[in-house]
Parts: C-alpha cells; structure tokens; sequence
C-alpha cells in the first residue's frame, strides 16, 4: 500500500490523535492506553469525531522497516482500528519534533485538532485530572462548533 498524506483524512471532523513511540511509557497498551481508557469513550460520543494513533520513531533504520512496523501494529489493534493506526515513515524535521516535543520518545504526545486541522490542545505525558479536565470542555466544544467548509 501506498503512503498517503494524514491532513486530508483530518479535515471536517474533531480529532484525537495520540502519538506513540513504542517506548515503555509511550506504548499502545501504556500511555496511549491511559489516554483512551480516561476520555476515549467519551470522546468517541461526540458528534462527528475520530481518533487516529500514530506510530512515530526516527531514524534510518526505522524508516527502512515501516512495513514490519505496520504488520506488528496491525496484530496489535483491534481489527476495529486497523485502519485509524499509521505509522511515519518520513525524514524528521527539527521544527515538527520541537513544536510537538516529540524529542521525548518515552512519553506520549496528544493532539486535539479541530475540524480544519489546527492544533486546539497538546499534552505530552500520561494523562492528569487537570489535563483530562481540559481536555473533555474543549473537545465538547470543538465536537459542537459549526464551520464553513467553503
């Protein structure tokens, strides 16, 4: 399969995206697991939203072997979120991996994007009551929130 561009796959709806490494914090059954089990559910009640995971390690190595990444993720998922959980295979860029303090691998980063692709909320870390407290009244709102797409 074909790489493809995440941003249009982004658009018209509100989105949680959790970033991963595989590293013991920043894991599918850790830190993203936090995540999901504090406010995945009720997230995934509102009105036209999605949630995305992405695989994002650097390195050559690591570029070269993205299909083994995908096979492992992919046995890893429920068969539900195959298709919601991709892997970055891309050339790092200082400015992304600053911006999204992606240079901590140990931990996991997540976004809250609303419906035109912006960045509305970051936390990077294991979740906290006063980051699941933010994060549930914005989500509410970007989930409400009327655009024009035009």
């Amino acid at each position: 399969m074909r790489g493809f561009t995440l941003f249009p796959r982004l658009q018209h709806k509100t989105t949680l995206l959790l970033i991963f490494s595989g590293q013991p914090l920043s894991g599918l059954w850790t830190g993203l697991r936090q995540w999901l089990d504090v406010v995945g559910e009720d997230f995934k009640e509102l009105p036209n939203t999605q949630v995305f995971k992405l695989h994002c390690e650097e390195g050559w190595f690591n570029r070269r072997t993205h299909q083994l990444t995908k096979f492992q993720l992919r046995r890893q998922v429920d068969e539900s979120e195959i298709w919601s959980t991709f892997v970055y295979r891309g050339a790092w860029k200082w400015e992304y991996e600053h911006a999204l303090h992606l240079y901590n691998k140990d931990l996991p980063v997540v976004l809250l994007l609303d419906a035109v692709g912006y960045i509305r909320w970051h936390a990077v870390g294991l979740p906290t009551d006063e980051a699941t407290q933010i994060f549930r009244s914005l989500a509410k709102r970007l989930a409400h929130e009327k655009r024009n797409f035009t």
